[in-house]
């Protein structure tokens, strides 16, 4: 999950004003401050990055209820759908986002974790959560550092070595051992590194002298040294004949660049990670179709991404996009939004990438706030890190320069059953421009987690819901995962389409659905918390004037 570098922005606080601002209620905007980085890493559900001061900021674990601790740093039990900034007051030069880790490099080559230590990957010694930064015994100095999964490698400053720490069950440390490190071992190996990856149950790095080597498990053909060895308890050569500028492990597979800005993938591509046009294991490196040239890849949990010649910015695999996921992309597909990147960074399921001019954007899978735009909701295109306002109200409206004031949208009826209801809001003064739309659920599937998908109809409402309103509209689905305490869907084009046909209320009806296999009977109940008062949210942003 490769680093790199991201801007945040904001915009101006203005009072509302005009027949669309409530005399009696005037709000003034949230607005998060000001942001600029220059690096960026995605993790599983939360990103962070490091600003242009030096400061570290973590963001995500707010919208899903069942997830593992938070790897804010904050010291908050609580996730962020906007940057926080991490406790501590340490300045940094590199941060990495792991699964429900992080781990970051200060100015004075000191390393530090935070978040999940089960395994002992934050490296001090014991397996102890840590909600703010502490520093990785052994006393070693460190140019660089990566964490993903359960262990974290780094490369040592200034002799190049490599260590590692924590979870070590297929070899992962490359210490000739599969026994768990709770502080950094050195790995098996008399090479100079200039680079290191974690997937995750395997290890890769680079030498000084553009060598690649990997370690650990190899079911998949991960290790990409032509063999169907299980695991590598050392390093072991990749691409013999090839000279490597830089790799990026991902869950089961790993990509690299050639010097010469080639790009190469290998493992697991059954999803469509390897970008070749298969969906097969491979267990050497073989090129990225479209004969494009990449300065660097990186790889998520299911998808990659690469930072071609030209600064433009290229995804492929599973590219999770709103409201629902998409089938595998077999090869570079651009990302979109007419937006060129220096650098991009794939996570579990989201992205995000730094354009020529330092400003921050991410895309992808958001439910838990990782997008950083403080909207819990997947994006297809790449949406501004930190270009948010902080919610005022269970349900509201905001706009692009100013939160409208008293214009709260209004919850009227919820018949809701197990698995279906009709829900509608009242929109007063949408006369103007929807350029985004929000609906959120609060949802509870017990025993999960286990696929469902939710069916919402979008309709003009009249402001008296009734069994007939869950048969109307047009449809559009949303598919997730039982368990998550809300769903926020993308309901940005009906909602477009009924303030523009002068509809008063806007009303959606949903249904929740389960494979074949678990029935109406089974251990679910779907929207209950709307019932029992748990609100249901819909955020509009408008272009202003």
């Amino acid at each position: 999950m490769l680093l790199g570098s991201v801007v945040g922005c904001t915009q101006d606080d203005h009072t509302p004003a005009g027949p669309e601002a409530a005399p009696s209620a005037v709000v003034s905007a949230a607005t998060a401050p000001a942001l600029a980085f220059f690096q960026l890493s995605a993790g599983r559900n939360h990103t962070c990055g490091v600003t242009t001061d030096n400061r570290a900021l973590c963001w995500g674990y707010a919208g899903i209820g069942n997830g593992p601790p938070n790897a804010l740093g904050d010291g908050s039990a609580n996730g962020s759908m906007i940057p926080v900034e991490v406790a501590g007051g340490l300045r940094f030069k590199q941060v990495s986002a792991g699964f429900s880790t992080t781990c970051g490099v200060t100015l004075s080559h000191q390393a530090y974790c935070w978040g999940f230590n089960d395994r002992g990957e934050i490296g001090d010694g014991t397996t102890a959560y840590r909600a703010t930064p502490v520093r990785v015994a052994g006393g070693h100095l460190f140019r660089q550092i990566e964490t993903t999964f359960q262990h974290t490698c780094g490369v040592s400053y200034p002799d190049n070595k490599l260590y590692c720490w924590g979870w070590n069950l297929d070899a992962q440390l490359g210490d000739g051992t599969r026994t768990d490190r709770l502080t950094p071992a050195a790995v098996a190996s008399t090479l100079a590194f200039r680079q290191v990856t974690t997937g995750y149950d395997h290890t890769c790095a680079v030498t000084t002298d553009d060598r690649a080597f990997c370690w650990g498990r190899n079911k998949y053909g991960q290790i990409g040294d032509s063999t169907t060895v299980f695991r590598r308890f050392k390093p072991s050569r990749v691409g013999r004949g090839l000279s490597w500028h830089q790799v990026d492990a991902g869950r089961d597979f790993t990509c690299a660049t050639t010097t010469d800005d080639h790009a190469y993938c290998w493992g697991d591509g059954r999803s469509g990670q390897l970008g070749n046009n298969r969906s097969a294991f491979l267990f050497s490196p073989q090129p990225v179709a479209g004969g494009l040239h990449f300065t660097r890849v990186t790889a998520g949990a299911f998808h990659a991404c690469g930072e071609a010649v030209g600064k433009q910015a290229y995804c492929w695999g599973i590219l999770f996009s709103a409201p629902t996921t998409t089938t595998p992309q077999r090869s570079p597909l651009a990302v979109g939004g007419g937006l060129t990147f220096a650098q991009v960074s794939a996570g579990e399921g989201q992205s995000c990438g730094k354009t020529p001019e330092s400003v921050a954007y991410c895309w992808g899978s958001g439910l838990s706030g990782e997008l950083g735009n403080g909207v819990a909701a997947n994006s297809p295109t790449p949406v501004p890190v930190g270009r948010s306002f902080v919610p005022l109200a269970d349900a509201f409206i905001r706009d692009g320069s100013q939160v409208l004031g008293g214009l709260v949208v209004q919850v009227l009826h919820v018949p809701s059953f197990e698995d279906r209801g009709a829900i509608e809001f009242l929109l007063p003064g949408l006369a103007r421009n929807i350029t985004q739309a929000t609906l959120t659920l609060p949802v509870y599937a017990s025993h999960g987690p286990y696929p469902f998908t939710i069916t919402v109809l979008a309709y003009a409402g009249d402001g008296a819901v009734t069994v007939a309103d869950w048969d109307r509209g047009t449809p559009f689905v949303y598919f997730g995962y039982g368990g998550e305490a809300k769903v926020s869907l993308d309901v940005t084009a009906p909602l477009q389409a009924l303030a523009a046909s002068g509809a008063t209320f806007a009303g959606f009806n949903f249904r929740f659905t389960v494979p074949s296999t678990i029935t109406q009977n089974g251990p679910f109940i779907a929207f209950n918390a709307l019932e029992q008062g748990s609100p249901a949210e819909l955020e509009v942003v408008t272009g202003g004037s």
